[in-house]
């Protein structure tokens, strides 16, 4: 009697066979083949859906920067400075590569930083020169942070920019009055996006305003 229960329990008990494993493994396998594309295609998405939302939110606030001032911003970060984005917005897209931005420059402070053009470089940015395609990858964009003493920021136009910009040579003006949106002491350094007179950029992935 005790050695057929024995039994019996020792049966029920017994571990998987081999073709079943293999069946387990062949299962899992096919799971993960279906499985893995969508789960690719779905971070690659979110990656681009953030730089997306980002281009429109950045679009907004340089429109409504333009609105109270008069010019667009040299610098992207001047749009946190000023309140225009929260202070811990990111200036990247979901490859940690800079949006491109640049405006115009013919050194004169009255009519400077009246256009800009705006891009994500997606996954792999272009070179420079590929601004002048019209179809061509973005190039990286520039750190905008910090935006004063000694940021950078692109720019086009017909003269070489002098070595920093600072409050005399552009001019914003808040309700008529000029106002110092670079501060005292502090500058952006230019950078040309191609041979002085630099076009404006006909890349059709730019956003202009």
């Amino acid at each position: 009697m005790m050695k057929a229960v024995w039994n019996r329990h020792r049966k029920d008990e017994r571990g998987f066979t081999l073709i079943e494993l293999l069946a387990v493994v062949a299962i899992l396998g096919i799971l993960a083949t279906i499985a893995l594309p969508r789960v690719m295609s779905a971070i690659t998405n979110s990656k681009a859906g953030k730089g997306s939302a980002d281009i429109k939110t950045v679009e907004s606030a340089l429109e409504q920067f333009f609105l109270k001032y008069g010019r667009y911003p040299l610098n992207l970060k001047m749009l946190v400075n000023n309140g225009f984005l929260k202070q811990d917005f990111i200036f990247a897209n979901g490859y940690n590569n800079f949006y491109f931005y640049a405006v115009n420059w013919d050194g004169v402070a009255s009519t400077n930083a009246t256009k800009y053009v705006l891009g994500d470089p997606g996954q792999t940015p272009g070179a420079l020169t590929d601004l002048a395609l019209a179809s061509a990858p973005l190039p990286q964009g520039l750190n905008p942070s910090p935006a004063v003493a000694g940021a950078t920021a692109y720019y086009w136009g017909g003269v070489a920019a002098p070595a920093s910009i600072d409050d005399t040579l552009i001019d914003y003006f808040d309700n008529g009055a000029k106002v110092n949106l670079i501060g005292a002491g502090n500058s952006i350094s230019l950078t040309a996006i191609g041979a002085i007179p630099a076009a404006e950029p006909i890349n059709t992935k730019l956003k202009k305003p």
